[in-house]
This record gives C-alpha cells, structure tokens and sequence, in this order.
C-alpha cells in the first residue's frame, strides 16, 4: 500500500507494520430506552481498544449511536469491524484521507458473521469527522437503524490554540427520528408517505400512486 501523507508532508502507513492504536468494533442489533414504554429496536456500533490508549474508544451512556473515536494526527491505526448484522455492511470513514482499500467502498462490504480489517493512517488535521455504514443501497436504512459514530481527531496546533477542552468541549449530534406507537422506528422512504396538498398521505392512498399527479425530482 501507497503511504499517505499528511499536511506536513509525513508519510503514515500501518500495512503490514504495529500499530499505535488498534480496536475491534462490531455492528450488532440492540435494544436501546428512548422513548417511555418499550425500548427500541436499533442497530448499533460497539467497540473495544484492544492496543493503545484506552481513551481512542469512548461510549455514550443510554445512546444507540456508536462510540466516539479518538485520535491524533501521525497515528497508525488499525480497526477491525465486525459485522454482526442479519446483512453485508462495510464501514467508511466520512471526511477521512485515507487508502482506497480503507474507504469502505459498498465493493468491499462483508457478509454477516465476517470481519474487515482497516489500516488507516490518521493524516488529517485536528476535526470533528464521522463514521457509517455504506453497502450499496443499503446505506440509509442502516444509518436510520443507529449505524453512526463520530470520529474525533486531534492535534498539537488545536492544543495550542487555547480552545474549550475536556468538559467544555461538548460533541452534538442532531437526527430527525420518526417513531410508531411501539416506539420503534419508522423509516422514512417515498414508498410509504408522500406529501400532498401540504399533508403527509400514505402512498398507496396518494394521487401520485394513482397517476393523477407527477413527482418532482430534484
């Protein structure tokens, strides 16, 4: 593998080397509290450092999102994911510069039960990035299932800068979410509701089901 650079012109590659950090994170159904009554069905994220700083992964209490990540600029990084679905996934790393075979292209997604191993060399400046499922049309509902983290990097010239830090420094992650009566969730998709005359109408019942009317796309 071509090592990739940095902003400081710095070579980091982690292919067939030791890693500075290394983590297993699965993708696994859970149940999760969000709403009062019976927990919710999600997809979700969990992860463990098995080498390195033990801060590299940091979970949010109550949430089904996925674990904050956290690195800094020159690590060598190695993830391996594990998808524990009931179908193929593939994680890429939104924002990232990192190799093809890293960038979890929907080519490279795994079955169920199989596991991808990623090496990727943190290159990036100091930024707030994020990570996510991405199997060929497959990718939203996974995300809208809970299949989200973010990725957080850091660098000495953020350090520098003086910026709120520790409990002052608050990561938010905002989502539209759509629940039935259940408080399970409900999957927004232009096969189920459509808007018609400034309401939202099931599709089967729409006049754009029917014929009477045309889509827009945009």
């Amino acid at each position: 593998m071509d090592p990739v650079r940095g902003a400081d012109g710095e070579a980091v590659t982690v292919a067939g080397g030791d890693p500075d950090v290394e983590i297993r994170l699965r993708a696994e159904p859970a149940e999760v509290k969000i709403l009062a009554g019976q927990p919710t069905r999600v997809w979700s994220y969990r992860g463990e450092v098995l080498k390195g700083d033990p801060g590299a992964v940091q979970h949010i209490p109550g949430s089904y999102l996925g674990p904050i990540l956290r690195f800094r600029t020159g690590q060598a990084v190695r993830i391996h994911f594990v998808n524990h679905l009931p179908e193929p996934s593939i994680v890429h790393w939104h924002g990232l510069h990192v190799p093809e075979a890293a960038d979890g292209h929907p080519r490279l997604a795994i079955d169920p039960g199989e596991t991808y191993v990623y090496d990727l060399p943190i290159v990036n400046r100091a930024g707030t990035y994020w990570y996510h499922p991405h199997p060929h049309g497959r990718t939203g509902p996974q995300v809208y299932n809970g299949l989200a983290g973010l990725l957080i990097v850091s660098d000495d010239e953020e350090q520098s800068a003086g910026l709120p830090a520790s409990e002052y420094d608050l990561p938010l992650v905002l989502q539209d979410r759509t629940f039935d009566e259940h408080g399970q969730n409900i999957s927004p998709a232009i096969t189920k509701y459509v808007v018609q005359d400034g309401k939202w109408v099931p599709w089967q019942d729409s006049e754009y089901a029917s014929g009477k009317r045309k889509l827009k796309r945009r």
